[in-house]
Formats: structure tokens, sequence, C-alpha cells
């Protein structure tokens, strides 16, 4: 996985050629992933619930919203993946994997 820090933003590309853009929110325990590419919302909602044994708690036309234990995982319609509820040592973990089922 190849980071550049640009400004306060850190750009993350996985071998796979997807290219997000790593943003901390300003609450301390959540981060955004911002996707360059299109996303598959669908697909990676799926992938998501298997790949962390998780559960869909909110779902509307805008956004859906997955438990995986603690972390709690927003997803937009334009594919902006927001997760809330997370430790500062889980952040790097949590993020790879996430992008890994795009």
């Amino acid at each position: 996985m190849i980071q550049q820090k640009l400004n306060k933003f850190i750009t993350i590309t996985n071998p796979m050629k997807n290219c997000f853009i790593f943003k901390p929110c300003k609450s301390d325990n959540s981060f955004k992933l911002v996707p360059q590419c299109k996303i598959e919302k669908d697909r990676l909602i799926q992938n998501i619930l298997k790949e962390f044994n998780g559960k869909i708690i909110a779902e509307t036309s805008f956004i859906t919203i997955i438990e995986i234990g603690k972390p709690k995982i927003t997803i937009s319609k334009k594919g902006e993946i927001i997760v809330r509820e997370v430790d500062q040592k889980e952040i790097e973990e949590l993020s790879s994997r996430i992008m890994r089922l795009v």
C-alpha cells in the first residue's frame, strides 16, 4: 500500500488500483474513506457483512449503517465510507480490510 500525504489528507492506493482519500473526522473516534473511483455500493455492503460478520442496523436510499461489533460503518449513496467508534490502533487495520473488499 502506498501512502502520500496531501495537506491534511492521505491518498491511499492499494494493489487492486482502488484509490481512496483517507480523512480523519472531527471526532477522535472516526474516519472517512472517500473513493476516487466508482464503487458498487451493494457489493461493498455484502462484502462488509460477510467479512466482519456485521448486521445492517439502518438503511435508507441515501445511507446504510452496518454494525461490526463496537465500530459502525456508514456507506453513503456516493460510496463514501465513514467508520465510527473505532480505536486509534484499529484505524489502519480496519481501513485496509475495507479497501480490499471494494
